[in-house]
């Protein structure tokens, strides 16, 4: 889950309560967990130690908000080949393939659609919403579809089609819990 304003609050506990790592009033700011994804459930009230969450800039973030199953796959781009350079990270997108038939005719198929975006090279999903140029697009995949994406990259080149936000064909699993 990632963490909301609505989710912290704080709380007084006598000294003997606290446990090493606890979150204490003066030493850190709430602000700073707002968007951590947390690595287990937690019951109402219950203390949270800061091991128990990672931020958005630690490392381990993309694995923490991939829904359970999924994989998360880079796809090499240029901005020519990806809507020049507008895919930010959440937004869904098509994935087509181009590439040469054995008479030297063009084709382009479509490998994967309405493929959610996790990050572009270094910026991921909880970073500021302003255009990045990017090289490489993660994207979260089931296996098979990773599998796909392999395979396609192997084949010829690669782009993508930016899908309206309204008009997604899969929800996002993460938001039904």
């Amino acid at each position: 889950t990632l963490l909301r304003p609505d989710d912290l609050r704080w709380r007084e506990v006598h000294a003997g309560q606290v446990r090493p790592g606890s979150l204490l009033r003066g030493q850190v700011s709430q602000a700073e967990f707002i968007g951590a994804v947390t690595r287990r459930p937690f019951a109402a009230d219950e203390p949270i130690v800061a091991s128990d969450l990672v931020k958005p800039n630690e490392r381990q973030f993309l694995s923490a908000v991939l829904t359970p199953g999924t994989r998360a796959v880079s796809i090499a781009v240029d901005a020519p080949q990806s809507v020049a350079g507008l895919v930010l990270p959440g937004d869904r997108v098509d994935v087509l393939l181009t590439r040469r038939l054995n008479n030297d005719d063009m084709i382009t198929t479509t490998v994967l659609q309405d493929i959610v975006v996790r990050g572009t090279d270094q910026l991921s999903d909880e970073d500021q919403d302003k255009p990045n140029v990017a090289r490489t697009i993660t994207a979260e995949v089931t296996p098979e579809e990773a599998q796909r994406l392999a395979l396609a990259q192997q084949a010829g080149t690669l782009s993508l089609t930016l899908r309206n936000l309204a008009t997604t064909d899969r929800p996002d699993l993460r938001s039904l819990s």
